[in-house]
């Protein structure tokens, strides 16, 4: 019975490891972001800043409050 109650347990775990590794990225600059921590608004905001050259990308100075949010905690997780 433990057995089974531990391979359950392996497969769970396998199973939330394998979900967290696919999750959907979306990039800023060099950042890669998990879309499910943004807004629908932002992720809409991100997909157009994306397709836009470099030089218009540099140029824009707004940044939504949730991806800047995002951002300062990928960083000082960095640190």
């Amino acid at each position: 019975m433990k057995k089974i109650i531990l391979l359950i347990c392996f497969v769970m775990m396998a199973t939330s490891c394998a979900a967290n590794s696919q999750e959907e990225m979306i990039e800023y600059f060099e950042y890669s972001v998990p879309k499910s921590r943004l807004s629908k608004e932002t992720i809409e905001w991100l997909e157009n800043f994306n397709a836009l050259p470099y030089s218009s990308k540099i140029a824009v100075s707004y940044i939504p409050g949730d991806l800047a949010d995002l951002i300062t905690e990928i960083e000082m997780k960095d640190k």
